[in-house]
């Protein structure tokens, strides 16, 4: 016999995607793809490019350039320069980005060794470091061209080390980390990460204008600071004035689970490093660092499992972990970008494929929640680079979701895409779950409500299911709105016995972009005796 109907209120979803498969707050969901709360809606309850943001249920669109690129792109680079962005592959090419437009702008491959070792914009040029040299792109503001070996025919400095480093992660991104970073200090110069000699070393290039900015050489330095024998550089970023690298005790087959990651201090004068980890880190690599408003945030996890940690730099040999990406592929040193006080990291997710997880949200009031952007349309793949989207028109919507490099390492296939909004069919289709509502008897759905941000224009594809115990059986429920158009709810009540034991999630997938679902959402159910 059932007992009195009970309703669970769905307020929010604010707190972005669970740490953990069975728990959950209440403002949290299970997982998500191409569902962005930044998003404003307007007057008519759709998707709009413009305004503060909805804090609702809205669904963007996932693109591709139409031209493939030869290799994985690892490094999407801006510039003040120009509108550009330059793409750097794994195979060392380089190409520019403008909107999804891609132009093929020359091959930088060392006789077929070249992997994309780093990239960085500085002082009106762009640098791509090579196997063995760096080669730079410019000037910029003028008719830029290719200096293919300035590093060691222009400056006449020492080759560099070319250092074979592991493979990042095996299973989807069958990639070797990049051996000669590149990172842009706050001290003006662009600092070369290099292993000499099975000792971490950094170099620098700095210049000066004669003619126009960064023409001349202005002291350009081999070998300036040693950071340890056996630790080989993964990643640098600047804080405040100090230049932070992250290490590790390198060797070129594998990265071993039980030694954890370094990282080092060093404020550029000295003549070594002035603070360094040696077992106070948690993970085993350090894949990115990144500096958003003068915090500086960690990227590491452990290559050979699914999972990657954001920790954030406390001070003097303290970290502490600010989210856990359990079902998440490690990101690459250029897949990690920040944009209006949120972290964008490319990767993959067990559930939602190749995709880039937005940590935080427009406003800060709105809550750090975990939502993944992407597309899962490349079963097998990645997203390896990320970084603003390539054009001078930015709205709101149009500007807060990153461009990115998606790797099909098995097909191969390699692209450039982008989220962003805009009302119609949608390439790859937004969902998203709920997260397991724990009934603990046996019960029975007998009511679903779902408030729409206005009265729906057209019977657009919509669907709604609900898995019971475990996501053993699946419930569809609703696959269209034709029975809803005009309306700005839908109450559904099954026309089948949606049924379970213990718990339920309720799924949601829009395959149209021209409307947003608001709250709460409301599902009914009675409770049966067992």
């Amino acid at each position: 016999m059932a007992n009195k109907t009970q309703t669970i209120r769905i307020e929010s979803i604010l707190g972005g995607m669970s740490d953990t498969d069975y728990y959950a707050n209440a403002d949290q969901f299970s997982f998500s793809l191409n569902i962005d709360p930044s998003v404003a809606v307007d007057s008519a309850g759709r998707p709009s490019n413009y305004g503060r943001p909805s804090g609702v249920m809205v669904p963007v669109i996932s693109s591709y350039s139409a031209s493939v690129i030869n290799n994985a792109p690892l490094w999407m680079v801006p510039n003040p320069k120009d509108s550009l962005v330059y793409v750097y592959d794994y195979g060392g090419s380089v190409y520019s980005l403008s909107s999804l437009a891609l132009t093929n702008r020359g091959d930088l491959n060392d006789g077929g060794s070249a992997q994309g070792n780093g990239a960085a914009y500085y002082d009106n040029y762009l640098y791509f470091s090579r196997s063995t040299t760096v080669a730079r792109y410019g000037p910029l503001d003028g008719t830029p061209s290719f200096t293919d070996d300035y590093w060691s025919s222009t400056l006449g400095k020492t080759a560099l080390t070319d250092t074979v480093y592991p493979v990042a992660q095996t299973t989807y991104v069958n990639i070797k980390l990049p051996n000669h970073i590149l990172h842009r200090h706050s001290d003006g110069k662009l600092y070369i990460a290099d292993v000499v000699g099975n000792t971490g070393t950094l170099h620098y290039i700095k210049t000066r204008k004669t003619t126009v900015e960064g023409d001349t050489d202005d002291g350009s330095t081999y070998d300036k600071i040693h950071v340890g024998y056996g630790l080989w550089p993964t990643a640098m970023e600047t804080y405040g004035d100090q230049m932070v690298i992250a290490l590790f005790e390198g060797q070129s087959s594998f990265i071993n689970p039980g030694v954890p990651a370094k990282l080092a201090f060093w404020d550029t004068v000295s003549e070594k490093v002035n603070i360094i980890t040696l077992s106070e880190f948690p993970d085993t690599i350090i894949t990115a660092l990144i500096n958003v408003g003068g915090v500086l945030y960690i990227v590491s996890g452990t290559p050979t499992n699914t999972g990657f940690r954001l920790s954030r730099y406390v001070g003097g040999y303290s970290f502490e972990e600010v989210a856990l990406f359990g079902n998440g592929y490690i990101p690459m040193a250029g897949a990690v970008y920040a944009d209006a006080g949120r972290l964008f990291f490319g990767g993959r997710d067990t559930n939602a494929g190749a995709c880039t997880y937005m940590y935080g949200l427009r406003s800060k009031k709105m809550g750090n929640g975990i939502f993944p952007l992407g597309t899962n349309s490349v079963v097998n793949g990645a997203i390896t680079a990320v970084s603003p989207w390539p054009t001078t028109s930015q709205g709101y919507g149009l500007g807060v979701h990153p461009a990115y490099g998606l790797t099909d390492t098995f097909t191969p296939n390699y692209k450039i895409g982008a989220n962003y909004v805009n009302s119609g069919t949608v390439d790859v289709f937004a969902r998203w779950q709920s997260q397991t509502y724990k009934i603990g008897r046996r019960f029975k759905i007998t009511r679903i409500r779902i408030p729409f941000g206005g009265n729906l224009p057209s019977a657009v594809p919509f669907t709604v299911r609900v898995l019971t115990d475990n996501q053993e059986n699946t419930f569809t429920l609703m696959q269209d709105l034709s029975g809803y158009v005009g309306k700005n709810v839908a109450s559904i009540q099954p026309n089948i016995n949606v049924t379970g034991e213990n718990d339920f999630n309720l799924f949601l997938q829009f395959d149209d972009a021209s409307f947003v679902v608001v709250f709460p959402i409301t599902i009914e159910y009675e409770i049966y005796d067992d």
